[in-house]
């Protein structure tokens, strides 16, 4: 298993989500390319949204 450091960087322009919390929206603070590969054959990188979350949007995947 190979473990990456992983870097945060801003985004190109400012954007906030909703679908996080209901009826709120949060503002996208940085963005992290995560490495994905499919065997030697693929490599790609997916960008993901860096947010504030509280404990329970890991556990329970969102709050209501």
């Amino acid at each position: 298993m190979v473990f990456f450091k992983l870097e945060a960087e801003l985004p190109p322009q400012p954007y906030a989500i909703v679908w996080i919390k209901k009826g709120l929206s949060i503002k996208v603070t940085n963005l992290c390319h995560v490495p994905i590969s499919i065997g030697k054959f693929y490599q790609d990188f997916v960008a993901c949204d860096i947010v504030n979350m509280d404990k329970c949007h890991i556990l329970l995947g969102r709050s209501l």
